[in-house]
């Protein structure tokens, strides 16, 4: 079931479906960190609204309006 990467339980991995973003820079960000079709992300924490997420690797913080525009199942 696709949902929100914000929506996503803490601790939880999930695998990421597409990006519904209209800024194309902010997409291409989110790719070069590792948000690509079919890439997992595992959710560290939810913390004042932002999410802490490892990939590939690597903890990267995102906020929750951007968190609500990756799409995960």
């Amino acid at each position: 079931m696709e949902r929100p990467l914000a929506f996503a339980d803490q601790g939880s991995t999930v695998r990421i479906s597409g990006i519904k973003l209209k800024r194309q820079d902010t997409v291409h960000h989110l790719e070069n960190l590792g948000f690509v079709e079919g890439g997992e992300v595992r959710v560290v924490a939810d913390q004042l609204g932002n999410l802490i997420v490892e990939i590939k690797g690597s903890r990267v913080a995102i906020n929750r309006a951007t968190a609500m525009k990756v799409m995960v199942s």
